[in-house]
């Protein structure tokens, strides 16, 4: 059963994989198939073993705000360094982990998790 609204708001900053599946009304054993096959429609972060998946791009993919938090989405041209030096644009793709990864969502992963400048 899909989660409501009110649940999904609740989830903490980083959920694993058993609470991605609730989210988007899936199996577990579907959401790590789409990990494999690279087709998951959120960005994850691998932590040793586990698989963090962070809750705002989860929202954002299901359409839901929070009405009263300003999340400062990137927009489109904006850049970050990363803290090896390089610059990542908004609006180019990158290569991460041997899948295309849109620069927005790489900067969005950055702020959720405090990484860049």
């Amino acid at each position: 059963m899909a989660m409501t609204r009110e649940e999904l708001l609740a989830l903490p900053a980083t959920i694993k994989a058993p609470q991605v599946a609730k989210a988007l009304d899936v199996s577990t054993v579907t959401v790590y198939k789409m990990i494999r096959e690279g087709t998951l429609p959120v960005p994850m972060h691998r932590m040793g073993q586990n698989f963090k998946f962070p809750t705002a791009p989860l929202l954002e993919y299901l359409g839901i705000r929070d009405e009263g938090s300003d999340p400062t989405p990137p927009v489109q041209g904006e850049s970050m360094r990363t803290p090896k030096g390089k610059v990542i644009v908004s609006t180019k793709n990158y290569r991460y982990k041997g899948r295309s990864v849109l620069g927005a969502d790489l900067i969005a992963g950055a702020r959720i998790f405090g990484v860049g400048a």
